[in-house]
């Protein structure tokens, strides 16, 4: 069996979540090594399982103890492979390092932030989630083995519902309230007497200030829970400024509890919402009050993005994608 490694050193957010579904799949088609240096959280990690947040100690486990581990791994498997999972792009001398000691490198993108793009011209796939980000890679390596995987979602968990008492939801808010802006979320607040809001924020910060504007879940949920409050919503909004991850997972969930989008054209999941009439996508903040109206009033919207999700998003066609690109060890 081929030995896979895993490396996912700076992961939060949207990238944790997607890590840790991509070390349970690619588990099917070998004996997967997981190494990160944030929180153990869902995706684990056999190697070390937990280095500190000291930015200190976490260069020396990048720049000391990572390299013997992965020496260590070339010298004892003959097929072997990196997949790198994050949402920023860095170390150049440990991608220089893993040329050096022959792995194969798949990066897996995960988000759109231009930083993400820097060393790929060491890997040997690059792997992202949408047309727009496939676009913007072959702009800058033009010869690389370029493909799309969709992310994909629980489909049994995240499902339609018969209850619509929302208007709009809204799952992504940052966790300083210094960073609303870029989310959009003065505008949401601006829009609170026209339409039935749900804010989900994560943080105590984010959650005491929102509570007296709007109506606020302030906890870390379970697919389960979240599911619950996304089948009761009309859409989701994805508002995001800058530092917009191309797709982000809440949107998915959000499809597949057929929830109409609405976001901003700065995202991959833009173009997939357009295409399949499942949302509406606007250019700036100042359309998103029309844009909701519009979202929430069309009922074939959230059947449209029901089926989008069953397409596009399950777990089978991900999984495949994977293997298609694996047989290649």
């Amino acid at each position: 069996m081929q030995k896979i490694i895993f490396l996912g050193t700076d992961l939060h957010g949207d990238a944790s979540e997607h890590a840790a579904k991509l070390v349970r799949d690619l588990k099917q088609f070998g004996d997967v090594v997981s190494i990160q240096n944030r929180k153990k959280r869902e995706a684990g990690s056999r190697i070390i399982p937990k280095i500190s947040e000291n930015p200190f100690l976490r260069k020396l486990f990048q720049a000391i103890i990572l390299p013997f581990v992965l020496l260590f791994l070339r010298a004892n498997h003959n097929k072997i492979a990196c997949f790198w999972v994050a949402d920023s792009a860095y170390h150049y001398f440990l991608f220089l390092f893993l040329k050096i000691i022959r792995y194969k490198i798949y990066f897996t993108i995960i988000s759109g932030y231009d930083k993400s793009y820097d060393n790929l011209g060491f890997c040997d796939v690059i792997i992202c989630q949408s047309e727009r980000m496939k676009r913007k890679i072959e702009e800058r390596y033009p010869n690389k083995q370029i493909g799309i995987i969709y992310p994909w979602t629980d489909l049994a968990i995240f499902k339609p519902g018969k209850r619509r008492n929302y208007d709009l939801i809204v799952p992504s808010v940052p966790y300083k309230i210094t960073d609303f802006e870029e989310r959009g979320i003065d505008k949401i607040l601006e829009l609170t007497s026209k339409f039935k809001i749900k804010i989900i924020v994560r943080s105590q910060e984010a959650g005491d200030f929102l509570k007296e504007k709007a109506e606020v879940v302030n906890k870390i949920m379970s697919d389960a829970e979240l599911s619950e409050v996304m089948r009761d919503a009309k859409a989701v909004a994805l508002f995001y400024r800058k530092n917009a991850p191309d797709m982000p997972l809440s949107s998915i969930e959000a499809l597949a509890s057929g929830c109409a989008i609405v976001c901003l054209d700065n995202i991959g999941l833009s173009e997939i919402v357009i295409k399949n009439k499942c949302g509406i996508v606007i250019s700036e903040m100042a359309e998103a009050e029309n844009a909701i109206q519009k979202a929430i009033s069309d009922k074939k919207t959230g059947e449209r993005a029901r089926k989008l999700a069953e397409r596009l998003f399950n777990k089978q066609a991900n999984i495949k994608a994977y293997e298609a690109i694996l047989t290649e060890i």
